[in-house]
């Protein structure tokens, strides 16, 4: 009688799991959720006079070895959400958007070094960088004892330099005799009611013992320094280094503990101006710089802008270099050094 009601039961209950179909053949949905949940009841105690009347469903079969499950609520049953296609400009895209539900996992991020971080910039532009002069000395002097022309040569500043630059190299000399044996020099004429002197580039116009004179330039100089430098038997010999600027006379010459003649006004560097006109012998018309001087360059201080020299007119004296280069370049970078 036992086993005739499990197999009776088992049967029923195959039916309800089946349900009615549908047109398409399909189990209808609504035969599972039907089921009434019933009380667990073992079929040991079910009363064994049992007749037709019961149903199927009020039976619990209780499998063999199992035990009976809890008493729980049904859990509600949702119907699903009708499928829609995602609105590409409102719904993320899981393969962009980290954050999408649909794609809750992404890859992670691939570790790349960071940049370095770049100075703040400034809020002003930066100076530019000093400039550094170039490396010399900043100050130099050397020793040239000075000669004054006068009362003998008043007109003699460069023959009393040179005298001044002969003895500081060790060969004696006098003023006088340079000026009177030595020196081309050459004395004024008219003729035609024309004045005719000397070309002072090469020769002395006057005479340098005359107060009345002029004067002359390096070439002059270089004939009459080497004439003289010959007849003593010294090996030295005077050089044109007329075109050098000041700078390039300090830093070749002056640091190299060589004096050098140079010309410029004398009265304190005076403004120099054109004066005079005359005719060279050979018929060539030249006019002469005012406050025309030849003095000896013996130093210099970069720091205080000082240019020193033996002045045959007022000794030693310091210069003030811009003034002194302009000077120098009116009457046209001229100098001379022996060596």
């Amino acid at each position: 009688m036992k086993c005739k009601l499990l197999t009776v039961a088992a049967a029923a209950l195959l039916l309800t799991a089946c349900g009615d179909a549908d047109a398409d053949g399909a189990p209808a949905l609504t035969a599972r959720s039907a089921l009434p949940a019933v009380a667990t009841q073992s079929v040991t105690d079910y009363p064994k006079d049992t007749t037709a009347s019961g149903t199927v469903s009020d039976i619990a079969i209780e499998t063999k070895g199992s035990p009976a499950p809890a008493e729980t609520e049904a859990e509600p049953y949702y119907e699903p959400e009708p499928y829609t296609e995602p609105d590409p400009d409102t719904d993320p895209d899981p393969d962009t958007d980290p954050g999408s539900e649909t794609d809750p996992y992404t890859d992670p991020e691939p570790v790349t070094s960071p940049d370095p971080v770049a100075p703040p910039e400034p809020d002003t532009e930066p100076e530019p960088a000093e400039v550094p002069e170039p490396a010399q000395t900043r100050s130099k002097i050397i020793n040239v004892p000075y000669i004054m022309q006068r009362p003998e040569l008043p007109t003699g500043c460069e023959t009393t330099a040179l005298t001044m630059l002969l003895n500081h190299l060790g060969v004696p000399a006098d003023k006088l005799d340079i000026a009177r044996n030595y020196l081309p020099k050459q004395s004024f004429y008219w003729k035609n009611g024309q004045m005719f002197g000397a070309d002072f580039r090469t020769t002395f116009a006057g005479d340098p013992e005359d107060e009345n004179s002029y004067g002359c330039y390096a070439p002059c100089i270089v004939t009459a320094a080497n004439s003289y430098l010959q007849a003593k038997g010294s090996e030295l010999r005077a050089v044109n280094t007329s075109g050098y600027d000041l700078s390039t006379l300090l830093t070749t010459f002056i640091d190299n503990d060589i004096p050098v003649l140079i010309w410029i006004s004398s009265d304190g560097l005076h403004e120099t101006k054109m004066t005079t006109i005359w005719t060279t012998p050979s018929g060539e018309k030249l006019q002469w710089r005012a406050y025309e001087h030849c003095v000896v360059l013996t130093g210099y201080d970069y720091d205080n802008g000082i240019v020193y020299c033996s002045d045959s007119i007022v000794g030693y004296a310091a210069f003030n270099m811009e003034l002194l280069n302009a000077r120098f370049t009116d009457f046209g970078k001229q100098s001379v050094c022996i060596k």
